[in-house]
């Protein structure tokens, strides 16, 4: 699939129906875990080798989920209480077999998803065919992919306010929920680039998430209201200045390349980028005041590094510290919050 965040859709039903016999977290991983195949292709620029190899085959798909599954088993171990504030996982009757099944599974339904779209694709190697390729379906399969993420976002959502309502309380529930779909626009902001008609729709997720994170931080420190204010109005200018750019360059052209182009703006990113930045670093003293309270030394620390992440936004390398930051400062909230009260 062009765009791995499609593939999350899928593998979130499957795994909130089965999450009692299998492990959710690793049904994802294992589904995204696919694609790397591609990516490292394309940075590395292998000769040679097809976009879609060995990686995207059955046979391959077993072992290597098997050994993911054990290995996220292993992960489980440590990360299980985060695991479970943001209901990824619940305590279950099942083993370290609940984790490989769904690691194979997760690898399986990658390829199945994706044999239909691309020719150079094996998925019953060592045979040379690819018997489920089907273009003309391939429309299908991105909307169907595109509305099981919308469906398996909003039983998360669901889920996670009310764990998370019961275990550390609604302030606490509404702050992560706002910060899940943050991120959750940033993903359908990328699967826009598939059809652009989704571009008003992430940006709608994304400033909902936004106001709803904002509004329950504000709870958490009053003394610093006025600035979590100002912070709120330069991100969302940045937001806003952003989306409206692009929903304007996608009109002008139904096409892909007018919004490729206006990204590659270095005004309108610029600006944009600057107003974030502005918004991110106004929030430092509550998100730090946050963390000392409940005495938790990891909290400021990646308040600092998400801070960085954003300043080198720019060179691109900024993006892979931001996201990853990002989550691990959501799997981080609940226990935080767990440990103060609202003032």
């Amino acid at each position: 699939m062009p765009f791995t965040p499609l593939h999350i859709g899928p593998p979130l039903i499957l795994g909130y129906i089965l999450r009692r016999r299998m492990h959710l977290p690793t049904l994802i991983v294992a589904s995204l875990a696919v694609d790397m195949e591609p990516i490292t292709v394309i940075i590395l620029g292998i000769p040679g080798y097809p976009m879609h190899g060995y990686l995207h085959t059955l046979p391959i798909s077993i072992p290597l989920g098997f050994i993911l599954g054990v290995v996220m088993y292993i992960v489980d171990r440590v990360f299980e209480e985060p695991f479970r504030h943001l209901s990824l996982s619940e305590h279950s009757g099942y083993g370290v077999e609940g984790y490989i099944s769904a690691g194979v599974s997760g690898w399986i339904l990658h390829i199945l998803l994706d044999s239909p779209l691309y020719d150079d694709i094996k998925p019953l190697y060592p045979l040379e065919v690819n018997p489920f390729y089907n273009p003309r379906i391939a429309s299908i399969i991105l909307h169907i992919c595109l509305l099981l993420l919308f469906v398996g976002s909003l039983l998360y959502l669901r889920e996670i306010h009310r764990i998370l309502s019961i275990e550390v309380g609604g302030e606490a529930a509404w702050m992560c929920i706002g910060l899940i779909t943050i991120l959750l626009g940033a993903v359908i902001l990328i699967v826009a680039f598939t059809d652009l008609i989704y571009i008003p729709l992430s940006a709608v997720v994304t400033i909902w998430g936004l106001s709803t994170f904002y509004t329950r931080l504000r709870g958490f420190d009053r003394i610093r209201r006025r600035r979590i204010i100002l912070s709120e109005v330069s991100v969302l200018t940045a937001i806003l200045t952003f989306y409206s750019s692009l929903f304007v360059a996608s009109y002008r052209s139904p096409s892909i390349e007018e919004p490729l182009r206006f990204i590659g703006n270095p005004i309108v990113f610029i600006s944009s980028w600057t107003a974030l930045l502005v918004g991110v670093i106004l929030l430092r003293p509550t998100l730090r005041y946050i963390g000392v309270k409940a005495g938790d030394r990891t909290f400021p620390i990646l308040t600092d590094v998400l801070i960085s992440g954003f300043a080198l936004t720019p060179i691109l390398v900024g993006i892979f510290i931001v996201l990853p930051t990002l989550v691990f400062m959501l799997s981080r909230i609940p226990s935080v919050v767990a440990r103060i009260r609202i003032e």
